[in-house]
């Protein structure tokens, strides 16, 4: 499906998935689809659709990832780098994981980065290295960089999926030892699995 156009609805009412096992991809699946009850039409959905939305999904995702929680008011500059770093990254993710290397330019990463360099800091316990802010702020944008350029440079990215179901788009890191994991959740694996049978018995009976 094709994210990086405008024609995705706001979803305000459907949770935030922290599915993906990683920040930068949780942040590419706050814009998915979903299927509209009792029809077959799938419409893709926006949680980020304006500024407070992409705030509380901050404040979450601080929560989840076991960041420090100071939240992000996402003012107007901020938040549009945001949703330009989230159109990048799925079309990065997703040429991956279609083995296509080539086609993952990265100027939005890249830029975001560049606010960021390395410092050396002495504690009780010696001398420690991290990337951090050249504003010495709490820079969210950078915090998000820095999950997506782990994944790419130190990530197995035979292990980068996509949930194995026709519906969702929810696009995810296989954590598992056996490397086995093809949905994103249970549900969306017995909805796979309930259509799959279905389609055997109404195969077979005619």
């Amino acid at each position: 499906m094709d994210f990086d156009g405008d024609s995705a609805e706001p979803l305000p009412q459907m949770e935030f998935l922290f599915l993906g096992g990683n920040l930068a991809l949780d942040l590419v699946n706050t814009k998915r689809s979903r299927r509209i009850p009792g029809s077959r039409t799938i419409i893709q959905y926006d949680q980020l659709y304006e500024a407070d939305q992409a705030a509380a999904w901050w404040t979450e995702a601080e929560e989840k990832h076991g960041l420090k929680i100071e939240g992000q008011s996402w003012a107007d500059e901020a938040f549009e780098l945001l949703l330009a770093l989230r159109i990048e990254l799925r079309s990065v993710f997703e040429s991956l994981r279609e083995g296509r290397r080539a086609d993952c330019p990265t100027p939005v990463l890249n830029r975001i980065l560049a606010r960021g360099s390395f410092l050396l800091r002495v504690g009780t316990e010696g001398v420690s290295r991290e990337y951090a802010s050249r504003e010495g702020g709490y820079d969210p944008l950078l915090r998000i960089a820095l999950s997506a350029s782990r994944l790419l440079a130190k990530g197995d990215l035979s292990r980068l999926r996509g949930c194995r179901s026709e519906r969702c788009t929810i696009l995810f890191y296989d954590t598992t030892k056996s490397g086995t994991r093809h949905w994103c959740r249970s549900e969306c694996m017995n909805r796979s699995r309930a259509r799959a049978n279905y389609r055997r018995r109404k195969d077979g009976g005619t």
